[in-house]
């Protein structure tokens, strides 16, 4: 063979070379083409649900991913509203007990007050029952003595009269 005989024309070869290549092409149309695009078709659809679920994946997860944080702010809100309630509840009875305390001071200064002027009363009754006493004691020794009616009402009216000034001046110093 002849490097010629390869470039020439030979019009049979050229119908022939054509009808191979219709048949082919209508054999391949039929039977390759149509399952080959289909597959890309389907290929193609895969990627794009893929791509579509993975979109709707990622969107999902922020919405959950913002959800947590509102969950979290919601919780640290209602931790720090619990922490408050009990800083206020524990000022509350420490108030109360500062107010009860306060109360119980008084009542025991009360008690006191009225110890204090019942003391005072019964020393007073005691220093009048005493002063009585000493009253009839010296009246006892005026009517003994031989005193004259006159010296007799000068010395009742001097003891009254010291008696008197004592008892206004132990009363005034009590109070």
């Amino acid at each position: 063979m002849d490097a010629n005989a390869l470039l020439r024309f030979e019009p049979g070869l050229i119908v022939w070379t054509i009808a191979i290549f219709l048949v082919l092409l209508v054999v391949l149309r039929k039977f390759a083409w149509g399952p080959l695009l289909n597959a890309l078709d389907d290929r193609e659809k895969d990627i794009k649900n893929a791509l579509d679920q993975a979109q709707k994946t990622q969107q999902e997860t922020e919405l959950a991913l913002a959800e947590n944080r509102r969950l979290g702010d919601e919780a640290l809100q209602r931790a720090e509203k619990i922490v408050e309630q009990a800083r206020q509840e524990a000022e509350q009875v420490r108030q109360q007990a500062v107010d009860k305390a306060k109360e119980e001071a008084k009542k025991v200064t009360e008690q006191g007050l009225r110890r204090l002027e019942t003391e005072q009363r019964s020393a007073m009754a005691e220093i009048r029952k005493s002063t009585a006493d000493l009253a009839i004691r010296a009246a006892a020794r005026l009517v003994e003595s031989s005193l004259t009616d006159k010296q007799q009402h000068e010395i009742v009216d001097r003891f009254l009269a010291e008696t008197t000034d004592g008892q206004t001046g132990s009363s005034d110093s009590l109070h």
